[in-house]
């Protein structure tokens, strides 16, 4: 979240942890929210060990569209709740979707971050 915000650092940073498996990960939590309020942006991660499957994906809301990467090669483009589109990342600049969505000319417009 730091690195799409330029490397500026959050005004506050809330975190909320939990432990739902003291039997399997006695001595650490394996859960937690983790909210960043950026200037003009709110970042939410979700953390855990808990989870069935790993998962790597997050969100990005903008103005007038959002963005959804399943994993680091699946990227979908959200204009409205029934227009999807699959972006493909052909040129080798982007070659994550991270990379695409912090530096492609499409992002111009103001954006509302949420990693998940």
């Amino acid at each position: 979240m730091t690195w799409l915000q330029d490397v500026k650092r959050p005004i506050a940073v809330t975190a909320v942890t939990r432990i739902y498996k003291p039997n399997i990960y006695p001595k650490v939590d394996d859960d937690a929210t983790i909210i960043l309020e950026y200037k003009d942006a709110p970042g939410i991660i979700q953390a855990s060990w808990n989870w069935s499957y790993s998962i790597k994906d997050f969100q990005v809301y903008g103005e007038n569209r959002s963005y959804y990467a399943a994993n680091a090669n699946t990227l979908f483009e959200n204009k409205n709740t029934t227009d999807v589109e699959n972006i493909k990342l052909t040129d080798t600049y982007y070659n994550n979707n991270l990379v695409y969505l912090k530096y492609h000319p499409k992002m111009i417009f103001p954006l509302y971050r949420t990693i998940l």
